[in-house]
């Protein structure tokens, strides 16, 4: 997978996710009464691609935690937080710096891959 790759596919994984919480309002993932948010999902992923050493899970962490981060900061919430202009920057401005640093995160991602 190149750097260009990867960063696409933190970018798209974005991108569905806030189409799917645009077209789904106010559905949450609930275990015994705990709401869990992507960015957790995101965390587990990164975590599991350097155990599992599969490249292509850790960009989808990547940008599964990186869409919420400013989100969670802020306190979490409802969907209205989720929209608010401070989570929206935030988004974006991780994504750009997915963008700036991809090349150090595809080494990242395939270092665990090469150790094989």
């Amino acid at each position: 997978m190149k750097p260009t790759l990867f960063f696409i596919i933190c970018a798209l994984t974005i991108l569905l996710i806030r189409i799917g919480v645009f077209l789904i309002p106010e559905k949450d993932l609930a275990i015994a009464g705990i709401i869990v948010h992507h960015f957790w999902i995101g965390i587990v992923l990164i975590l599991l691609s350097a155990f599992l050493r599969n490249i292509l899970i850790f960009p989808i962490g990547l940008g599964l935690a990186t869409d919420q981060l400013i989100f969670i900061i802020m306190g979490a919430g409802k969907d209205a937080q989720y929209w608010s202009t401070p989570s929206i920057i935030g988004a974006i401005f991780g994504l750009i710096m997915i963008f700036l640093f991809r090349k150090e995160l595809h080494r990242i991602s395939t270092y665990s891959q090469s150790q094989k």
